[in-house]
């Protein structure tokens, strides 16, 4: 069947939220626009002329988010709307160093409590979790994929409830598919079942150790055993110190840098939005290396400003210039783990 010329080249499966921050400066932000699809979708956008995005929303979901991703020109039509509240919420705090806490979104007031925080910071009890009856309304079904979103060339599989993303990766075989890391809890043969679907896999640093096992610092060796699983390519995003991409067939990994440049004010959705500049430009033509550079160009436009939409407003000529600014810093890793230019 021939491709649909209007169809998107790229679409972002996930969730739709609403995002509360507090800054590393006690700055809040309550209930912005979010979520791994939208973020991911924004990242597509400056490597794709057409992309799409399947979610679902409750009937209070703010009508200024969704509008504002079809007035950048992101195809909406796979958001179904439902009957009921939107149930998907988040809330982050943020040190100076990157690092997250989950913070109880539930009201402004509450925020402005929790802002004061200054214990000890865990990583690793920063992964969202959300409860089964969520997942069961507010995933995204293969029911939802409009026929349109058919034709395109690859899907990004964002972190959801098993089932729906193995639904995804099932029905989408013979696409481009990436998936970022989901359920924490899974058990190995649930884990197996998903990677060994996906052509990309985009976890973060904390994801990628869990797989693995240990805590090996040696984050190029330790990527190896993620691309047995069943991905050809693996990109593994290490928040500040930027990203290691591993391409199996060709044998190498490489060391991309954070964009040194950026100004952070909110870290929100950083890895998502890596995930779809990475997916987009690969399936766009590009080799592992040059995808995870324009990924990393991505993210670096939505930490820059507070709410994901100022990502829809940066033109492809700034995008080029950050890109012509990253390049020359890339390493290449040695099968040891240490860097050469």
């Amino acid at each position: 069947m021939p491709r649909d010329p209007l169809a998107p080249a790229c679409v972002a499966v996930g969730g739709l939220t609403l995002d509360s921050v507090i800054s590393a400066t006690g700055e809040v932000h309550y209930r912005q626009c979010g979520g791994n699809a939208y973020y991911a979708a924004v990242g597509m956008r400056l490597w794709a002329q057409r992309v799409g995005i399947v979610s679902r929303v409750g009937s209070d979901y703010p009508t200024e988010c969704l509008n504002a991703l079809g007035a950048a020109g992101i195809d909406t039509s796979g958001i179904q709307k439902l009957d009921r509240p939107h149930a998907l919420a988040a809330g982050y705090q943020y040190d100076a160093r990157g690092h997250r806490r989950l913070v109880d979104p539930s009201d402004h007031a509450r925020l402005n409590e929790q802002a004061f925080f200054r214990g000890e910071w865990d990583e690793r009890s920063a992964v969202l979790r959300v409860s089964e009856d969520i997942r069961q309304h507010f995933d995204p079904q293969p029911a939802d994929l409009p026929p349109s979103f058919r034709s395109a060339r690859g899907f990004h599989i964002a972190n959801m409830g098993h089932r729906a993303q193995l639904a995804y990766l099932s029905l989408l075989q013979g696409k481009v598919l990436s998936l970022d890391a989901g359920d924490p809890d899974l058990a190995p043969a649930e884990q197996r079942s998903l990677f060994g679907a996906a052509d990309l896999f985009l976890p973060s640093e904390i994801q990628a150790r869990a797989i693995v096992g240990g805590s090996d610092e040696n984050l190029p060796r330790a990527m190896i055993p993620l691309t047995r699983l069943g991905p050809s390519v693996v990109a593994v995003k290490a928040g500040r110190h930027g990203s290691w991409v591993h391409d199996s067939k060709a044998g190498r990994t490489w060391h991309i840098p954070a964009v040194a440049s950026v100004s952070v004010q909110d870290p929100t959705g950083a890895g998502d939005a890596y995930c779809g500049g990475f997916l987009a430009a690969f399936v766009a033509g590009n080799d592992a290396l040059e995808s995870g550079l324009r990924a990393t160009v991505s993210a670096s436009f939505v930490i820059e400003a507070f709410d994901v939409r100022h990502g829809l407003g940066i033109s492809s000529a700034d995008a080029e210039a950050r890109l012509a600014e990253l390049r020359p810093r890339v390493s290449e890793a040695t099968p040891d783990g240490s860097r050469r230019s």
